[in-house]
This record gives structure tokens, sequence and C-alpha cells, in this order.
């Protein structure tokens, strides 16, 4: 009897890992900074909208200026000194990659994209279903040295931008938990183009090992179909018969 309930209970929690979600965070600051986070977790965690700072003149002063761009250069160099010791440690031996010919690296080429084109068309579907995408923020940014270009783009992507999220609800599971910070703003006076982006991607264990499963089977299969492709190809022809009668 005790064995079956310590059977229930490993079987109750296989269950429970296979029900926690996996979560991806994306953000996309004013800076141009990218923050990619992945965790999984089975409480869910709600963050709050980011609190615009006041704006105060004392921080546009010219000392105040000077000391932002002396802590960017000092933050330039630190980086600059981590990737030169990275360097050094690991001196990169030369490795000798095999020439192809132009005939190969178009051929291999188009085998990569087939492929891609295959795997995406035999698993969007079951991927926009499992996938929970959550938009705390977007905001667009839209700025150019010429008014009438700036003027452009903004016809250009504001309904692009409605169009992709329309897409995004009627194709995935799409949550805008923050609609005051969706917005594309036209700024015909610092002339600046940038974007902030907050985005989180949810999905669950069961359905990533589902989706994982079926992506080698087809990654195999078509490996499988292309050997078999290519060795149809290199069968010598049936002697006594001109190439144009070969079975």
């Amino acid at each position: 009897m005790i064995f079956l309930y310590i059977l229930l209970g490993l079987i109750a929690l296989m269950i429970l890992l296979l029900l926690v979600p996996i979560k991806v965070r994306l953000r996309v600051r004013e800076d141009g900074a990218l923050q990619v986070r992945a965790y999984a977790s089975v409480i869910p965690v709600y963050t709050q909208p980011p609190k615009e700072k006041p704006f105060r003149v004392r921080d546009y002063t010219p000392r105040a200026m000077a000391k932002k761009e002396k802590k960017k250069a000092r933050m330039l160099a630190r980086q600059r000194k981590k990737v030169a010791k990275r360097t050094a440690k690991k001196p990169q031996a030369p490795v000798k990659k095999p020439t192809l010919t132009l005939k190969q690296k178009v051929a291999k080429l188009t085998d990569t994209l087939s492929l891609i084109t295959s795997l995406i068309d035999a698993l969007h579907e079951r991927l926009f279903r499992s996938t929970h995408i959550h938009v705390h923020r977007l905001a667009i940014r839209i700025g150019t040295d010429d008014a009438a270009k700036t003027a452009l783009l903004y016809g250009v992507i504001c309904p692009a931008a409605e169009l992709l999220l329309e897409a995004l609800h009627h194709s995935a599971n799409l949550h805008l938990h923050h609609p005051e910070q969706m917005s594309v703003q036209p700024d015909f006076v610092n002339n600046t183009f940038h974007i902030e982006l907050d985005i989180r991607l949810q999905m669950r264990v069961v359905h990533a090992l589902s989706l994982g499963l079926r992506a080698l089977i087809h990654i195999i299969s078509h490996k499988q179909s292309r050997h078999v492709q290519g060795a149809a190809h290199r069968l010598p022809n049936t002697p006594g018969l001109p190439p144009s009668q070969t079975t």
C-alpha cells in the first residue's frame, strides 16, 4: 500500500512539473538595451507599470550632462577591458574550413530554407495555440530629420502595429495588461526613433516538450527524405538503355 502511495505521489509530481509554465521576459528599454530573462514559476507574478521619472531641470545642466557622459565612458572602458581579457585568455587557433563551391553553397542554403519553411508550416498553429503572449508595454516614438518623412513613417507604422496586434489576438493567446502603455507617437522635435517593449511569453512544459518532439521527428524525416532523393539521383543508368528510358 505504501508503494502505491509513493507511485501516485510521483505521478502527481510529474503531472505538476509538466504543467509548470515556462516564461520568457523580453524588454527593450528607451536607450536601446535588450534584456531577456527565462524562468519557470507556478505562482503568477504581476508587475506594475513603470513609473515615469519627473522632469528636473538640474538633470540637464552642463555639469549633469558632463557627469552622464563620463559615466558612459567609464562603462564602455570596463566593457572593452572585459572583452580584451576574454580574447587574451582564449587564443583562437586558425581553423581551416573546407571551401565549398557555389553550387554546394546554393544547395545547402536551399535545403536549410526548405527545412525552416516546412517546420513553420508544420508547427505554427500548435505553437500559437500553446503560447500566451502578455504585452505590458509597447511604445514606439518615430522621429527623423525630415518632418514629411516622419509623418509618412507614422502613417505606415501605426496601422501596421494595430494589424499585428489584431492578428496575434486572433491567432494566439494575446493579453494586453496595460492598454494605456500602448502608443505610437511621432516626434518632430528630437528626431529620434526608439522602441520601448516589455513582453512576456508563456508556455507550459508539456507543450514545449510536445513541440520539441514534433520538431525533432520532422527534422529527422526531412533529412531522411533528402538522403533518399540524393541516393536516387546518384543511381547509375541501366546498361543498354539511353538515359531518357532509365526507370
